[in-house]
């Protein structure tokens, strides 16, 4: 029984929940003692714009993924292959 999707589940689930941290703590910083010579204002809104970004090429990369995934699996199936022949998500399929 192939256990990989409960590695990409966890992976998945830890990565987001230190990516809200590390989120809540940049957010949270600025109003700390100690930090009067970080202007609120700006940093905050050089943070968003930050993450707008990140948040786009993550989306992204992730449709990228996606479609090419989606493309092995209909080689697979038309070369007569019921199950893809993947090592580490990447597809195996050897072209000519």
């Amino acid at each position: 029984m192939n256990s990989r999707w409960i590695y990409n589940v966890c992976h998945w689930a830890l990565g987001g929940s230190l990516l809200f941290m590390s989120l809540a703590c940049i957010y949270i910083s600025p109003k700390l003692p100690g930090m009067e010579f970080v202007d609120s204002k700006y940093f905050t809104m050089l943070v968003t714009i930050h993450l707008g970004i990140f948040a786009l090429v993550n989306f992204l990369l992730t449709a990228l993924n996606a479609r090419r995934d989606a493309i092995a699996k209909r080689r697979a199936e038309s070369e007569g292959n019921s199950e893809m022949q993947t090592m580490n998500g990447y597809d195996m399929h050897m072209t000519s």
